[in-house]
């Protein structure tokens, strides 16, 4: 006949537990044949549904904190998704920002490059306008070069050597 320690059923360790479950499972069956009535069926009844009710306990506190520390999880992970929430906003206004200051920045450049009219001319023909005024331009530098290097070429007697 078995024995029931102690500190059955608190005490033990989960496989302990399941062992004497076991043990006393097979003692409330044997008990309970005619033969044998010395402890009745009953009592190794009430010691298996005991054992089985501690495991039964331990396995709901586990679940318990299991859901607890879920808990926490889904907690911070609500936190993480407001905080990428408000990032991802900023980088949208950021980004249509951009886009705004793109568009302006094309919009000003196809503005500047657009012929323009000016006194009923194009914009290139005032530019050709003002590559003939800066060609006149330098012809009058050009001569007036000539002339002092022709001067100093009196001055000194000898013609100095064009570049």
């Amino acid at each position: 006949m078995p024995t029931i320690p102690k500190e059955y059923p608190a005490g033990l360790t989960n496989d302990e537990l399941i062992k004497h479950i076991e043990t006393y499972s097979i003692e409330a069956t044997v008990a309970g044949r005619p033969s044998n009535y010395v402890v009745g069926p009953s009592y190794w009844k009430e010691m298996t549904e005991l054992g089985q009710n501690e495991l039964t306990n331990r396995v709901q506190a586990n679940l318990l904190k299991e859901i607890v520390r879920l808990k926490e999880e889904i907690t911070k992970l609500k936190e993480d998704n407001e905080k990428s929430g408000k990032i991802n906003k900023r980088l949208n206004y950021i980004t249509i920002s951009l886009a705004i200051i793109t568009g302006i920045i094309g919009y000003l450049s196809l503005y500047a490059t657009w012929p323009e009219k000016s006194n009923g001319e194009t914009f290139p023909s005032l530019q050709l306008k003002e590559l003939q005024k800066n060609r006149a331009l330098l012809q009058e530098i050009s001569i007036k070069l000539d002339k002092a290097d022709s001067s100093t070429t009196r001055i000194i007697g000898e013609k100095l050597p064009k570049r």
